[in-house]
């Protein structure tokens, strides 16, 4: 401390301590999501041969292009699945 490397701490009032925490949360959130649209474009991309937009996943009308009832499919389908309930969790938070 004496020599001033260390930074100082900041500690959060009580009433903004629960805003905190949820900000915490919605970017732990947005983390999870990001990693799910990386591994559905990494599957695309290795399958494939082809990139596919993280603003094109996260439209509606996204569907997968891989044959249904293959491995391929399910594995991306449940890193879909994911993705739109987490975006369904961060939509809230924002709220």
């Amino acid at each position: 401390m004496r020599l001033g490397i260390l930074p100082t701490g900041h500690i959060y009032p009580s009433e903004y301590r629960q805003v905190r925490d949820l900000l915490r949360r919605r970017r732990q959130l947005v983390k999870h999501a990001s990693s799910h649209i990386i591994s559905i474009q990494n599957q695309i991309w290795r399958s494939l041969g082809y990139r596919v937009n993280c603003v094109d996943i996260r439209k509606k009308t996204f569907t997968l292009p891989f044959e249904l009832d293959r491995f391929l499919y399910h594995s991306a389908n449940s890193n879909l699945t994911m993705l739109k309930a987490l975006d369904k969790q961060i939509a809230i938070i924002e709220k």
